[in-house]
């Protein structure tokens, strides 16, 4: 179970799922597009927005529909994706049903990534080029120099996707995860995010730099116009978590989970087990 910041059982996102069901019932049986969305449904999407300084969010119904659609609804056939090898399978599907014009760069290699985009800017000087990378990776707990990231993206004029599944509302200041710690919230062009890691409940989020972006995807994102839109439940479970997250009580729960990181890490080293990546929830011994 993953749960990093033990929001699941707190009483408050219980109470607040309960007044949701009492309220809107357990399920809206429509898309987003056809207003299967409630108020307090936008006023989550502008929370998630005004957290990480952009113009607008929208909600998906599970965080792997918000990879898939993020980059099934920007990419089309002629487009090139290159993406980290140990990309989330979410993010590797929907580049592969896509595009067939899909490559891969060295697991946190930003050298290997900047001689894959001179290549493909070479064969291919005016194609649009999506650079694909996460803010924690799952299995390896490491995170990547995503400054770097934005500077090679920009220099070869491609765009930047960052799936935050695993470090958003965990680390970082305000729960920011690794776009803000390292400063690049503002740069990255493309945001996916879960709440199934630290926010106790189901769901995700797109959030693009700019309008055009997120009315592509808004139009083009089939797991976002196909498919019945989040419930009520998992809108006010999350939009509770969000409010806790982005408070100072936030800001004591991440560094509990700081400590018990640092406890975990360092009683493997102590039973001679090596601990790879960065500190951060996922430990891999």
């Amino acid at each position: 179970m993953v749960d990093y910041l033990g929001l699941s059982q707190d009483v408050r996102l219980k109470a607040a799922a309960i007044e949701a069901i009492e309220t809107f019932g357990l399920h809206l049986p429509s898309s987003g597009p056809l207003m299967g969305n409630t108020e307090m449904a936008y006023d989550l999407e502008r929370s998630i927005a005004r957290l990480f300084g952009r113009q607008d969010a929208f909600l998906l119904p599970t965080g792997w529909a918000a990879g898939f659609g993020a980059v099934s609804g920007v990419v089309r056939p002629g487009d090139h994706v290159l993406m980290d090898e140990l990309s989330h399978q979410c993010l590797q599907q929907g580049a592969y049903a896509s595009t067939p014009n899909v490559s891969t760069f060295r697991h946190l290699d930003n050298n290997h990534l900047e001689s894959q985009l001179a290549g493909l800017r070479a064969k291919d000087p005016s194609a649009a080029i999506l650079v694909i990378t996460e803010g924690l990776f799952s299995m390896d707990g490491d995170t990547p120099n995503l400054c770097e990231v934005v500077a090679l993206a920009r220099r070869y004029g491609a765009q930047t996707l960052v799936d935050i599944a695993h470090d958003f509302g965990c680390t970082g200041p305000s729960g920011t995860g690794t776009l803000g710690t390292q400063g690049v919230m503002n740069d990255i062009d493309i945001v996916v995010g879960s709440f199934s890691k630290s926010f106790g409940t189901n769901g995700g989020f797109i959030s693009s730099r700019t309008l055009s972006m997120q009315w592509a995807q808004l139009c083009f994102a089939g797991p976002y116009t196909f498919t019945t839109c989040i419930s009520p439940v998992q809108v006010a479970a999350a939009a509770a978590a969000l409010r806790i997250v982005t408070s100072s009580e936030g800001d004591v729960l991440r560094a509990t989970l700081r400590e018990r990181v640092a406890h975990a890490r360092s009683a493997a080293a102590s039973r001679e087990l090596t601990v790879i990546g960065a500190p951060s929830p996922i430990v891999p011994v």
